[in-house]
């Protein structure tokens, strides 16, 4: 009469430390007006018995708690709720409850004989007869559905709880784990996971507190997926290998497994067996619907996916490659707007060799052809729009669960795009740092070589007040010791480089992790996307101007221009940007009521 699949809790789980075959059958005693004629099945907490009506001469099955007066409290609440809920469901696909009682300590009821099987002993049978294996499924559902509307959840609906009378009909059984009303909490203690691991749906791996008529729609779904390919969605060596496959894993496509599933019967089931409950159908009534629009040739409710949907499919099924290649563009993003500014048109560095139109010029001369309201747009969109998002679109990629995942996510991201931006870009800095410090002793120099007639003396001076002791020099050595000098100081720019670079570093990463935090914090106040754009834009700018303002000081104070002359318009500015972030990041009253009033899946009471 039960199933033979293994599960965490559930009328067929054994009790550890009592043996259930050990315990004494009750072949041949009454059951108030049920003779017990033959043992069936036999679980962890009840057995099963074919008897007989004295009086109407009706044949039963009659399920006996097995511990008697020994049960546990929950146990024969558990044993209750079962009768109780059959008891109060009338439908074709649900077996019939004829009567209850109790004998010798134990409980009973009396129910429908079903002599035909269960569905996990005929499923090859319908494998190969797919229509007639839809059609059984179609009531099976419209049973669940009868449930669902009497606000009764099975929790644990799989093939062996499915049987088949002598006529083919399906009929549901074992309402062990079904919850009907608040007071069944009390059956599920928190952190029990509860029902068929290869037939539950994530939320119910992860928790049995918090299911809803989602949860029968995802275990119909994966018997129609069994029905389709010959294996339930996940199969672990274990229960708990399949619970964490559940938990972590999406299944494969019922036509990868076999290519001659019909593409409407896929999308029925993949729209049942979604991740998320709010994507699977909204009631088994609507599921019933389109299985039977297909059985009677008509077009069903669903649509095959688009484009769009098959790429979130794709990128939510290789998130980390998604990262990755998204922390490469960043950092592409971030170069190209500087490099399109440094060596396009109207450049300091490009327009010199306008002087020397016959010289070989550098590689980077490539981009002068880039006009100069391109290279100044492209940097003004890096400054406004691609830094500010880069923490947006870090989070919706990477969906960080904690502010702690997201500060890891940030940085990482940040590091990857200081990366990229170092090694494309780092040798301009160092070499431009350098450069720089050499520039005005260089033209000093030639200067005093070039200048106009009547100018030698004085600049040739002021070349020696530069370099005091240069006139000690013997002239034919000056020029060597001289450019030998000029190298040394440039060398010495190197660690000033490197502690502006890292400077520079900490002043672009900061912003990328407080963005990825900022939007994680905004997900999880379910905003529209609309206005999380618009919150997300002040918080982060009001974010980075106080990091702006805070690093600037200790950073002023190590270089020795440290000044206190705007100290008053600092704090202002800090009081006014902590409140704009306070504002745009704090829980408003509507959001709340968007999130009390999403639900599509409708829940059971006290689920």
């Amino acid at each position: 009469m039960t199933g033979d699949h293994s599960t965490f809790e559930n009328d067929e789980t054994y009790v550890p430390g009592r043996s259930a075959e050990d315990a004494p059958s009750a072949v041949g005693l009454m059951c108030g007006d049920y003779e017990l004629l033959e043992e069936v099945a036999r679980g962890g907490m009840g057995v099963v018995y074919r008897a007989k009506h004295a009086v109407l001469q009706r044949e039963a099955a009659v399920k006996m708690i097995l511990s008697g007066r020994f049960s546990s409290a929950s146990e024969l609440q558990r044993f209750q709720v079962e009768a109780e809920a059959a008891a109060q469901l009338d439908h074709t696909a649900i077996v019939p409850i004829f009567d209850t009682g109790e004998h010798d300590g134990k409980a009973w009821y009396a129910m429908k004989y079903v002599n035909g099987g269960s569905l996990a002993q005929r499923m090859d049978e319908f494998r190969t007869d797919i229509r007639s294996g839809i059609a059984m499924l179609h009531r099976v559902t419209e049973g669940v559905h009868h449930a669902h509307q009497r606000g009764i959840l099975h929790r644990d609906l799989k093939p062996g709880n499915i049987l088949i009378d002598e006529s083919g009909d399906p009929l549901i059984t074992d309402l062990g784990l079904a919850k009907k009303t608040a007071a069944d909490s009390r059956l599920t203690e928190t952190g029990v996971i509860i029902g068929t691991p290869a037939y539950m749906p994530p939320e119910q791996a992860g928790s049995a507190t918090n299911v809803t008529t989602a949860a029968d729609i995802y275990s119909l779904g994966a018997i129609m997926y069994e029905m389709l390919t010959g294996q339930p969605p996940h199969t672990g060596s274990n229960a708990l290998e399949t619970v964490m496959q559940v938990r972590d894993q999406d299944p494969a496509e019922p036509r990868r497994i076999n290519r001659a599933v019909d593409p409407e019967l896929e999308l029925i089931c993949l729209k049942c067996i979604a991740r998320n409950p709010e994507d699977r159908y909204a009631s088994a009534g609507l599921l019933a619907d389109d299985l039977n629009a297909w059985l009677h040739g008509k077009p069903i409710s669903l649509k095959p996916p688009s484009l769009g949907s098959i790429a979130s499919h794709w990128i939510r099924h290789h998130r980390k490659l998604v990262w990755i290649l998204f922390a490469i563009l960043l950092g592409i993003a971030f170069v190209v707007p500087s490099v399109t500014l440094l060596f396009g048109q109207n450049s300091q560095i490009t327009n010199i060799y306008q002087y020397f139109p016959e010289a070989e010029r550098p590689w980077f001369f490539a981009l002068n052809d880039v006009p100069g309201w391109v290279s100044f747009l492209s940097f003004a969109s890096l400054i406004f729009l691609i830094w500010p998002s880069i923490g947006l679109w870090n989070a919706l990629v990477t969906r960080p669960q904690s502010i702690r995942s997201a500060i890891g996510v940030g940085a990482v991201t940040a590091a990857s795009c200081v990366a990229i931006v170092v090694a494309v870009l780092g040798w301009f800095v160092v070499t431009w740092n350098a450069g720089t410090y050499s520039r005005a002793r260089i033209m000093t120099l030639a200067r005093a070589v070039w200048a106009p007639e009547g100018g030698e003396e004085r600049l040739k001076q002021k070349a020696l007040e530069m370099y005091p002791g240069l006139e000690e020099i013997p002239l034919e050595m000056r020029p060597r010791i001289l450019a030998d000098r000029i190298l040394t100081e440039q060398v010495a720019q190197g660690p000033v480089t490197l502690a502006q670079i890292a400077v520079a570093c900490l002043l672009l990463a900061f912003p990328i992790i407080h963005g990825t935090v900022i939007t994680q914090i905004l997900l999880n106040r379910h905003t529209r996307f609309l206005v999380l754009l618009v919150r997300y834009a002040v918080a982060w700018f009001a974010a980075t101007l106080m990091t702006l303002i805070l690093l600037a000081y200790p950073a002023a104070a190590i270089t020795g221009s440290l000044s206190t002359e705007r100290s008053g318009a600092h704090i202002v500015l800090l009081a006014c940007c902590s409140l704009a972030l306070y504002v745009s990041l704090r829980r408003w009253g509507r959001e709340q009521h968007i999130t009390a009033n999403s639900t599509v899946a409708p829940a059971i009471p006290g689920s």
